[in-house]
């Protein structure tokens, strides 16, 4: 069995409907504690705080969601920020003096968890439909500006969900791919096929400049992806669409680098006179 994905959630979420879910299932290790910001920390890497869209109406209203918004951002990992290319609010550039002496105050706490600087991936997870919002008096307008400002201008990411249950699977598949990831692995875009010729073409469209017509023909070609793995650079040309260029970088990146062990290793000494 796999080792589960740590998760720690904050105390005042132990009644929600998705944190008892993810406490009864065994692909998490589940822990109630205090968290100074956010509501799900998942395996110590992606913080993400949790709102019902009632929830989000009211923060609205009190400006309760800025403020917990900026403080996310004050701890948001520069690596993220930088992957999605959004304005970092905690560039000395982009802070107004308000903000300011608010992240500032943010940034002296002695961080208990996340990297050196107690960073982490944050998220605002939005839960709930349309009818929840009735009685509310929130605008739909006002509830996609502030969730633009968010995502825009704070570069906190927006995730939706319409109740617990998507939730938890939107949890587990985050928590896999930052798995993956921190593992060395890539995500690979698109629809997986099920089929054995459309996951023997996806794999080969994995190779330097093969797309879905250079993968078909290779496929009809050689017969199976060990053929064109072992094919050489003269077979691979021999393919219409497959050019001298493209036919080396397939071999060189399938391709081992031989080993040297032992004495192939060691300069060769001229041996003595007799």
């Amino acid at each position: 069995m796999e080792q589960p994905h740590s998760l720690l959630v904050d105390h005042r979420e132990h009644r929600a409907e998705l944190a008892c879910r993810l406490a009864a299932d065994p692909a998490w290790s589940v822990a109630f504690a205090q968290l100074d910001i956010g509501d799900y920390l998942i395996d110590d890497r992606i913080l993400i705080e949790r709102k019902t869209l009632v929830d989000l109406a009211a923060s609205i209203k009190d400006g309760r969601l800025f403020r917990q918004t900026l403080r996310l951002a004050a701890r948001q990992s520069p690596r993220a920020t930088a992957t999605r290319g959004h304005a970092n609010p905690t560039d000395d550039g982009y802070r107004s003096s308000d903000c300011r002496a608010a992240l500032d105050q943010i940034d002296s706490r002695k961080p208990a968890r996340g990297d050196a600087r107690g960073r982490w991936i944050c998220a605002l997870l939005v839960e709930g439909t349309a009818t929840d919002l009735r009685g509310s008096k929130m605008t739909g307008a006002s509830l996609r500006a502030a969730l633009a400002t968010v995502s825009l201008f704070f570069g906190i990411p927006v995730l939706r969900s319409t109740n617990a249950v998507e939730s938890a699977k939107l949890l587990e598949s985050i928590a896999n791919q930052n798995a993956t990831i921190a593992n060395g692995g890539l995500p690979r875009m698109g629809v997986r096929p099920k089929g054995k010729r459309g996951l023997q073409l996806h794999l080969l469209q994995g190779l330097p400049g093969i797309g879905p017509e250079r993968a078909a023909r290779l496929l009809d070609r050689f017969g199976s992806v060990r053929a064109v793995m072992a094919a050489n650079a003269a077979e691979l040309r021999a393919v219409p669409g497959i050019g001298p260029t493209c036919a080396r970088k397939i071999v060189w990146s399938v391709a081992e680098e031989p080993a040297s062990y032992g004495a192939d290793s060691m300069p060769v000494q001229s041996r003595p006179a007799r």
